[in-house]
């Protein structure tokens, strides 16, 4: 009985060995559309909720911000300068 057991225990893993180093390489979900680099400046402002509020539609509502760098502003602004915009083929 011992013996089967390491038998089969060897087996298993020789099997796994053989799924990870197949030449086929990994089988991966994504597909890369693009990339991107860039500069990012943010501006955060902490002002009146009810000045905030006018510019809003009806449904949405000011929640400023509970936690992290950011916490208690309710207005922010992201300026993104793109520098290097490519597609999926290195374009």
């Amino acid at each position: 009985m011992k013996r089967l057991i390491d038998a089969s225990v060897l087996l298993t893993v020789a099997m796994l060995c053989l799924a990870t180093f197949s030449p086929t390489g990994g089988v991966w979900a994504e597909t890369l559309v693009g990339s991107n680099a860039d500069n990012r400046l943010t501006v955060a402002l902490a002002v009146r909720s009810e000045a905030v509020q006018a510019w809003l539609p009806a449904p949405w509502r000011v929640e400023p911000l509970s936690k992290g760098p950011f916490k208690g502003y309710n207005l922010g602004i992201v300026f993104i300068d793109r520098l290097l915009n490519q597609g999926p083929a290195g374009v």
